[in-house]
């Protein structure tokens, strides 16, 4: 007699509560599961406990909204993740700001970000810590920090308590055990590799040594967006800006525009998609048999196999490369890591597998996607509020008087601009929940017990809308930061877009390089409005959890808004004339 598949469904969840009550009664016993001195959170369902909440919206803005008695720290069971727009942005450059002579080319990206809302949102009367409970198997306890006095503690205070990365299944696949920077747990490992990307490869030396890759690239991106215009075809700025990111960061990586750049971006995007959705398995990281029934390992094996060839191939490339009379100055981050690699001059051992975790982690796919997503959202705050996109322009078109193509020293004194991106990344940080970290013993955190292993995350998108830090917190006004001591370091701790602390983003000057310029030529080039007529406030600002970020693919014909169209300040024709004239 054959069994109905409804029965087999049945018996196998039966038998999976069975032995989630098991797995419950052990950690009862353990007085593991429940604890009052334990910071608050929301209600808990058996067994399960919080994992209900984290599988509908955006993490970061579930942990966000609350009462007025909401408290500003939880804990639950969850793991972090990156969140984009769930359109891309679309627009009609109405009319370009044509610089005296001819103009300066380029293609087309997405964007990502995540589960930052969630969070209880601040408010006045806000307690200061939430607790969202994890299952209630007590494996994985976690906790969510919205209120800028308790970052100071797990930050500042009590930094090097919480200065550990918990063990993650993706990071430990893809990262060769988390051995990038990002990920890699604390220790003499990671101390070396911190001074390595603070001297080596993310100093402020190394970041102008790749300027004329900014400054080439976005070059042919103008040039590109005025073909565009003069043929009435379509520019989708959500893939322009992408696909600008990764091409830098494949010059600056890999020296030239890797053949194998496509491959990457579509490893990208396939890790994001993995990642960017729940993954039960790191929350029983004991449970083996779990990674084999979600199937997330295996997907990650293979990924990290096919990564591992095209990384393999670009280091190849290089070592077989003369580097005869290039010197230090005009190496890329390939040959920065093999030098360092080969001299055996760090005080760890440094592996090639090292090296790869490095190059992939910490600075394609880091660099890529970040400073896309950046860029994607301060164009849409701008043709959200006209306003400050006029004054921006005017302060740029001023500064640059007429001048062809924009260089980088142009771009230091646009003050304005610079309080435009720092707003931008208030109301839209590139990482809305901060990467987590653990507790590594036992403390008080407001007066809470936090019990060792607690894996900690930072809520920066509500610390950005806390409104007792932050006037009008919901409304987008640059002029805010005018005058004030507000910085991308984490002194500030209400306003932390890369962090604070020991495991602060060490590629702060890189990815503003890779944002302020673009940024500029954009709006120095180009007038810009919303298609088909439609208004700055009706413009979708929604975000998705999960994000494709692939640099080319149909999803973005499917994503069109609207055409956008260029008029010259003159005339089309004027243009054409002048394009047919440089060919």
């Amino acid at each position: 007699m054959e069994s109905h598949p409804s029965f087999l469904v049945t018996s196998t969840f039966f038998l999976f509560l069975l032995w989630l009550a098991k797995t419950y009664k052990q950690a009862k016993a353990k007085g593991v599961v429940h604890n009052d001195k334990l910071p608050p959170g929301p209600w808990k369902l058996p067994l399960i406990g919080n994992l209900h909440r984290s599988t509908s919206r955006g993490r970061h803005t579930s942990t966000s909204h609350s009462s007025k008695s909401s408290p500003q720290v939880w804990t639950f069971n969850a793991p972090s993740t990156g969140i984009t727009r769930k359109q891309k942005v679309w627009l009609i450059i109405i009319s370009c700001h044509q610089a005296h002579g001819s103009f300066p080319n380029r293609e087309p990206s997405s964007t990502s970000r995540g589960r930052h809302t969630s969070t209880p949102h601040p408010s006045k009367s806000s307690p200061q810590i939430w607790t969202f409970d994890a299952p209630s198997t007590g494996e994985i306890s976690a906790m969510v920090v919205s209120s800028p006095d308790m970052v100071k503690e797990i930050m500042k205070t009590h930094d090097l308590n919480f200065v550990q990365r918990p063990q993650l299944l993706c990071p430990h696949i893809i990262a060769d055990g988390s051995t990038n920077i990002s990920f890699s747990p604390y220790g003499d490992y990671w101390r070396q590799i911190r001074k390595l990307c603070t001297a080596e490869l993310f100093s402020a030396k190394r970041v102008q040594s790749f300027s004329f890759i900014r400054e080439d690239e976005v070059a042919k991106l103008i040039r590109s967006i005025q073909l565009c215009a003069c043929e009435g075809s379509q520019v989708n700025v959500s893939k322009t800006v992408f696909s600008l990111a990764s091409t830098i960061a494949s010059r600056a990586a890999f020296g030239k525009k890797s053949e194998h750049e496509d491959q990457l971006l579509g490893l990208l995007k396939q890790g994001v998609e993995l990642t960017g959705g729940f993954d039960i398995a790191d929350l029983f990281p004991s449970k083996k048999p779990i990674h084999f029934i979600t199937g997330m390992k295996a997907k990650l094996e293979d990924m990290h196999k096919e990564l591992d060839k095209i990384l393999e191939n670009i280091i190849s490339e290089h070592r077989s490369k003369s580097n005869h009379g290039k010197g230090e100055a005009g190496e890329d981050f390939v040959d920065v890591l093999l030098r360092l690699q080969q001299s055996g001059s760090l005080e760890i051992p440094f592996t090639i597998n090292n090296v790869k975790a490095i190059i992939w982690a910490d600075r394609f796919a880091a660099g890529s996607d970040t400073s896309a997503t950046v860029l994607e959202w301060v164009m849409s705050e701008l043709m959200r509020n006209p306003r400050v996109m006029k004054k921006a322009q005017a302060e740029i078109r001023e500064a640059l008087r007429g001048k062809e193509t924009i260089c980088e020293s142009d771009v230091h004194g646009l003050m304005y601009m610079k309080s435009v991106i720092k707003e931008s990344m208030r109301l839209h940080p590139p990482a809305p929940l901060l990467l987590p970290r653990e507790c590594r013993e036992g403390c008080k955190i407001g007066g809470y017990e936090i019990p060792i292993k607690t894996k900690v995350i930072v809520n920066a998108w509500a610390l950005g809308r806390d409104p007792k830090y932050w006037n009008d917190a919901e409304k987008f006004i640059p002029e805010r930061f005018d005058g004030t001591s507000y910085d991308f370091k984490g002194n500030s701790l209400e306003y932390i877009p890369f962090g604070a602390g020991r495991r602060m983003c060490p590629g702060i000057l890189l990815g503003l390089a890779n944002i302020e310029l673009p940024l500029a030529a954009l709006l120095y080039h180009f007038d810009w409005e919303l298609p088909n007529g439609i208004k700055p406030e009706e413009l979708d600002m929604t975000e998705a959890f999960g994000a494709a970020v692939a640099r080319k693919n149909t999803i973005f014909d499917t994503n069109t808004l609207s055409s956008h169209f260029l008029q010259l300040n003159n005339s089309i024709e004027d243009l054409s004339r002048l394009l047919m004239a440089n060919l």
